[in-house]
């Protein structure tokens, strides 16, 4: 087991000292391969991507992100990555060491049976690559036939191709119900152990190491339809209540604006009034100088008519006293 991953290291050294096609690509991969060997795996990752990103031709970088993937142990990714190789590269060998990686991936995920048959692919491509043979002796090792055996089911049943298959192989599975049904779930369970349970799909399940039995269950139609019916109406439920919460705080905004449009009309009110008694009270105020200066001038004015109207009187009076006697003193 460890000997496949030192010769994934090992890859990615000789690969390391190829020639570039660009100085610049050159200096970015190297940097990557630096942090590669430091098992800063995402830092390499990028500079990987850099290079591919201005020449998404240049092997090298594609090789070499593959390897980062792995170190990542992102294997799906490192599958994919390898996989592009073996399309842009005409090289035999180096589609071999691709191909040899990919099998690599699958193994580190115990899929013994995949992983079997990639490493015979990259013998195909170079029977002189030892790293394959060797995998791939060690994945038969590995490998264990083991028995399918079908329990067919009610109102309906189950469809395997194999009746035995290595640990690792992916078993499709075809169901067939009655009128009026409907596949619910595929059952898989171990043979002699039935409260182990095997992860199973709507395609199938991965073969393990032991003898297994395969059946299905069944719902009617209806009962379907009702789920399906009962869910709408859970949605609708959901969705009306969403509505009216959203009404509500629609109407408490509404609400809201309407009293600041309130509260800011009475202010305005307020500010108006008090405008209008300020300049009430100015006009008051003038209104009572006024009267003040227009009082002191009335009163002038009296003093000064009863002053003629006196005079005119005394001079009336001494007109009508009659003249006295002079008398002589001789």
């Amino acid at each position: 087991m460890n000997k496949f991953i030192k010769y994934l290291t090992i890859v990615v050294f000789l690969f390391s000292v190829l020639a570039a096609s660009a100085q610049n690509d050159e200096k970015v991969i190297r940097k990557g391969n630096r942090q590669y060997r430091r098992a800063h795996y995402e830092n390499a990752v990028a500079k990987y991507k850099e290079v591919l990103e201005t020449s998404p031709n240049n092997v090298k970088a594609q090789f070499n992100l593959g390897d980062a993937y792995y170190g990542m142990q992102a294997y799906d990714s490192a599958y994919a990555a390898f996989e592009k190789v073996v399309d842009m590269s005409p090289d035999a060998k180096l589609r071999s060491d691709a191909v040899f990686n990919m099998g690599n991936c699958l193994l580190a995920q115990d899929k013994y049976y995949d992983a079997f048959n990639i490493y015979k692919v990259s013998l195909k491509l170079n029977p002189e690559n030892e790293n394959a043979l060797y995998n791939l002796e060690y994945c038969r090792a590995h490998l264990v036939k083991s028995q399918i055996y079908v329990v067919q089911p009610e109102h309906g049943k189950v469809e395997v191709k194999e009746t035995e298959a290595f640990n690792g192989q992916r078993i499709s599975l075809k169901a067939q119900p009655e009128k009026g049904y409907a596949l619910k779930q595929y059952i898989v369970v171990r043979a002699d152990h039935q409260d182990v349970v095997v992860e199973a799909d709507e395609k199938g399940f991965i073969m393990p190491k032991f003898d297994v039995l395969v059946t299905a269950e069944f719902d009617k139609n209806d009962n379907k339809d009702n789920q399906n019916q009962d869910q709408q109406q859970q949605q609708d439920q959901q969705q009306q209540q969403q509505d009216q919460q959203q009404d509500q705080k629609d109407q408490q905004q509404d609400q809201q604006q309407q009293q600041d449009q309130q509260n800011q009309q009475d202010q305005q009110k307020q500010d108006q009034q008090g405008q209008q008694d300020q300049q009430k009270q100015q006009q008051q105020q003038q209104q009572q100088q006024m009267s003040k200066d227009d009082a002191q001038r009335m009163l002038d004015a009296l003093e000064n008519q009863e002053k003629k109207t006196m005079e005119k009187v005394n001079e009336q009076k001494v007109r009508q006293q009659p003249k006295k006697k002079s008398d002589k003193d001789w």
